[in-house]
């Protein structure tokens, strides 16, 4: 049986896990500036008035700094007991010894070349490199970036392994992408963290808000009245929140991206490998009632340093490429994977409800497992139903407790469509659908969820991706292969060639796999892979998903409703002038997808929240508007399968002997272990531009002008501490537009 999942997404799965128990236990999140490598952000659950309940463990005397580090994680090691997950140290210890790990400048320069092969496949390297005016950061060169480095390391220009890695993350970075990641092991192996949430209020709803700690808004009470901050180490609030790292590319996004996000329970954060970077031990928060806190930051890790004296041995011990059957010690000794994994509830769902609902959620009438998508009706107001979308589900992982046959996809599909037939049968008329802080998931249940809400509506999803040598060599090789059917869905077999084939047939590279947006095939894989020139770079023809073939769109990941036997509503659920979208701008990759899909071919109201502190308008849709990411072990593994197949096909396809030694030394590469060790699947790129409606432009989504949403709301303490409370309020009309919008 062959299934895949199209994932439009980098971070979001990360808010599928069941919400801790009150508001201020949300998830951290950490920051990396890759200018200064100073930022702040949102992180861990202390308030001014609150002393940091994580302090960094003390280091020996020792003169060097890894072997104190080392001194330092024994003596958490021990004092765990068996119980280590991750240690924690002060944050210019950890600095100081990440700039002891020795750099090998031949593998360094040989690691540029093997993320150069995968950054191929980005599809935005001409537009990042030449932006349209429209687009609000400067050019980015990743490509021509990449070689300066190799540059600089052949020539003696890095004097340790980190700053090398610092350089090659700041370039994934300036992507603005929440498709694009370039994990380095140092980089992605510690986090730094600091000690407070932060939220975006105004008073009375009106007023321009202010940035306060989380912890003091609920505190706050009729003898309490908390202080706003107004800069953080003397830099005001608002350009330090901006100048944090994201995969936004709209700066409101950007700046809600760096707050406390109620609906979600979390904390959003771009990404760049799995840590951000700043390089001090303590923030220092000034309040406008000319009070002021500095608050100490942290570093942690899961690595284990038992027996580190220096920064060659943590390159030893971790950059250097396993061989053989010999095991990467990537997590701490002192505990195994079992011991340190938490415990299963008995009672998954249950367990999840319980813990929204003190988060403020009313008591859901639909909930998937894995907590991406739930349903709830409106106690304040009969007629209106809400679904709140948290992320589009996907993973591949099922989450603790899930049946064996556990389906994400197909668990969000039908609770949705449980939710819609519960709403219709209790007569709700108005939906609220709320997607703030969703940052994408699989690409199919986006499309599903608009089309069960709309059953008449067409489904848009023109594509594509970017044409280079080793595309070209994939999709000829797959392309040899006719299109997946029910048969090689189904099918179990044993031996390695038909396994491969099925692959082929299915692969996001075979031609079979598409239709052109006007409805009609392409003849083959020349006449999909053009190459058609577009913004100063070589590209496919724009193409498209053929949702009735049932069983392509079940490799894809789901069976989209109302094609083939599986049945959708006859008729809308609810009017379209009764539905409202709420985001925060900060929408992302497959809910972009979604809410365009609500915007413009619609027409839906849409509410978004926060932002900078004006009242200016806001975009709805200020994440990645990518249509799918690509992680680089999937690259790997078409690779590998390609490899499969040229052993048995190779000669027949490729039927010059000197195209096909080329074909299986790009293969070959590309299947290669890098030159320093780093988790190849943490790693990522754009695959696809993602197009909408014909609208006579090259240009992708992700570099146009976004419709402004149709009214603008802040945040009160209200919407803070109780979820349901924003919902009460846009249904009873307590709202302002403060930018001169138009109510729901």
């Amino acid at each position: 049986m062959y299934k895949s999942i199209l994932i439009c997404s980098l971070a979001s799965l990360s808010a599928q896990a069941a919400p801790a128990t009150t508001t201020a236990t949300a998830k951290a999140s950490t920051t990396f500036v890759s200018s200064t490598l100073k930022a702040v952000t949102t992180t861990s659950r202390v308030s001014s008035s609150v002393k940091p309940s994580s302090t960094p463990a003390p280091v020996s005397n020792s003169t060097n700094p890894c072997a104190r580090l080392s001194s330092s994680y024994s003596k958490q090691a021990a004092a765990a007991k068996g119980e280590l997950t991750q240690t924690t140290y002060k944050v210019t210890d950890v600095l100081a010894c990440l700039r002891d790990v020795p750099i090998n400048s031949t593998a360094a320069a040989a690691q540029v070349d093997y993320i150069k092969q995968y950054m191929q496949f980005q599809s935005t390297l001409a537009y990042l490199k030449n932006p349209p005016k429209s687009y609000p950061y400067p050019p980015t060169d990743i490509l021509g970036g990449l070689d300066k480095i190799a540059s600089k390391t052949k020539s003696g220009g890095y004097k340790n392994q980190f700053d090398f890695e610092i350089d090659i993350v700041k370039y994934a970075i300036a992507t603005y992408d929440g498709h694009t990641a370039v994990n380095q092991f140092l980089v992605s192996n510690f986090n730094f963290l600091t000690n407070v949430l932060l939220v975006s209020i105004s008073g009375d709803g009106n007023s321009l808000p202010g940035v306060y700690f989380l912890q003091d808004i609920l505190l706050a009470n009729a003898t309490y009245a908390p202080s706003d901050i107004i800069s953080i180490d003397g830099v005001d609030v608002t350009e330090r929140l901006l100048s944090r790292a994201s995969s936004n590319q709209d700066l409101d996004a950007l700046y809600n991206s760096a707050l406390y996000n109620p609906s979600n329970n979390q904390v959003g954060s771009s990404y760049a490998g799995s840590s951000f970077i700043f390089s001090e031990d303590s923030h220092t928060y000034k309040f406008r009632n000319g009070t002021s806190a500095t608050l100490s930051n942290i570093a942690s890790t899961k690595l284990s340093l038992e027996g580190i004296k220096s920064g060659k041995d943590i390159y030893e011990n971790f950059l250097v490429p396993s061989t053989d059957d010999e095991e990467e010690e990537q997590t701490p000794s002192s505990s195994s994977s079992s011991s340190t994994a938490p415990s299963k509830p008995s009672d998954p769902v249950a367990s999840n409800i319980e813990a929204y609902v003190k988060l403020g959620f009313p008591t859901p009438v639909a909930v998937a497992f894995d907590n991406s998508v739930g349903g709830y009706f409106l106690q304040s107001d009969p007629s209106v139903a809400v679904l709140n979308v948290r992320a589009f589900t996907g993973s591949v992982a099922n989450p603790p407790g899930a049946p064996k046959d556990y389906d994400t996809a197909v668990d969000f599909q039908q609770t949705v469509t449980s939710f819609l037939n519960k709403s219709k049968a209790a007569g709700k008329t108005k939906l609220i659908v709320d997607v703030r802080g969703n940052g994408g998931g699989a690409v199919f249940t986006g499309y599903d969820l608009f089309r069960q809400l709309f059953p008449s509506l067409k489904l848009e999803a023109s594509t594509r991706f970017r044409s280079h040598q080793t595309a070209d060599y994939l999709g000829t090789l797959f392309s040899q292969f006719p299109g997946l059917t029910q048969q090689d869905i189904d099918l179990d077999s044993k031996d390695n060639d038909t396994k491969a084939i099925t692959l082929a047939k299915a692969d996001a590279f075979n031609f079979h796999s598409y239709i052109k947006p006007s409805g009609g095939n392409f003849s083959s894989w020349k006449d999909l892979y053009g190459p058609v020139m577009a913004g100063g770079d070589n590209f496919t023809q724009t193409l498209a998903f053929d949702f009735n073939n049932v069983a392509q769109a079940e490799a894809g990941g789901l069976q989209i409703s109302g094609t083939g036997d599986l049945p959708n509503f006859k008729d809308q659920i609810f009017k379209t002038e009764n539905i409202l979208l709420i985001t925060d701008a900060a929408c992302a990759s497959t809910c972009g997808l979604f809410s365009n899909l609500m915007i413009k071919n619609a027409q839906v109201k849409t509410l978004v929240m926060g932002g900078r502190p004006s009242k200016n308008q806001m975009v709805a849709i200020g994440g990645t508007q990518g249509a799918q990411v690509l992680h680089w072990d999937v690259i790997q593994s078409k690779a590998a399968n390609g490899l499969e197949l040229l052993a048995k096909h190779g000669a027949a396809v490729f039927k010059d002997s000197a195209l096909l030694k080329s074909v299986t030394n790009v293969f070959q590469k590309m299947v290669a272990d890098p030159p320093i060790n780093f988790d190849v699947s943490a790693s990522a790129i754009n695959f696809r531009d993602s197009f909408f409606g014909g609208n006579g432009t090259d240009t992708p989504l992700q570099f146009q002008n976004v419709k402004k949403a149709d009214c603008r709301v802040f945040y009160t303490a209200g919407d803070i501490k109780r979820v349901a409370t924003t919902w009460e309020r846009i249904v009873a009309g307590n709202y302002d537009c403060v930018d001169g919008g138009k109510k729901w």
